[in-house]
């Protein structure tokens, strides 16, 4: 009897740590990652747009920019691909069919349509929510000027505008303010935790 409250127990708990259709493989340390606007201003592209998921036989991922904030302005289209060969093990997770700001760096600089992930660090996520507030960061970040901000070149797809940059050279944005990194961090701790918290009970009752 108790053998299968364990078991049911333990069906319930893996049900519950399994993550939906998500990219992002390890268990980073939030408190050494590095905050959003940090990121960004080191980030040698940000883009605002949709992961639509990950091909697991090519690991390329497919994103489709709706605004970007850094980068190659007009030149870049409107459907890129995120290379993820050799880096298996990302502090990026994101959701398929989900909008992020997302900070891109070159793989090569004669293609336009290929990227790579900008992680700073191993616990520093490439991907932040695409909130009000994260793109109201986005878009007024220091060391951007108005014509930086476009849409992208074949936009056909979409009709999600880029955000209105407001501020000016003395109140842009050049330190952070609460923001949420879309990393795994230690989130799936405390989870774990009670799960063995749970099996310990039952076995014990068991005796």
């Amino acid at each position: 009897m108790h053998s299968d409250c364990v078991l049911a127990a333990l069906l319930v708990m893996v049900t519950c740590v399994l993550p939906p259709e998500v990219r992002g493989q390890c268990t980073t340390d939030p408190s050494l990652q590095y905050e959003i606007v940090e990121t960004m201003l080191n980030a040698q592209f940000i883009v605002f747009g949709q992961y639509n998921g990950e091909d697991p036989t090519s690991n390329y991922g497919k994103f489709t920019i709706y605004c970007i904030f850094k980068g190659t302005g007009a030149g870049m289209p409107e459907n890129v691909t995120i290379d993820f060969r050799g880096n298996e093990c990302s502090p990026t997770m994101m959701t398929n069919n989900t909008n992020y700001i997302l900070m891109l760096r070159s793989r090569n600089i004669h293609e336009e349509d290929i990227f790579l992930l900008y992680e700073p660090s191993k616990d520093s996520s490439a991907a932040f929510p695409a909130t009000e507030q994260n793109l109201n960061l986005a878009v007024n970040l220091c060391r951007l000027r108005d014509s930086d901000i476009s849409e992208p070149q074949d936009q056909t797809q979409t009709t999600v505008s880029c955000p209105t940059r407001t501020a000016t050279e003395e109140n842009c944005v050049t330190e952070d303010i609460t923001s949420v990194a879309a990393t795994r961090g230690k989130q799936g701790s405390p989870i774990i935790g009670l799960f063995v918290i749970l099996v310990g009970v039952l076995l014990l009752g068991g005796n």
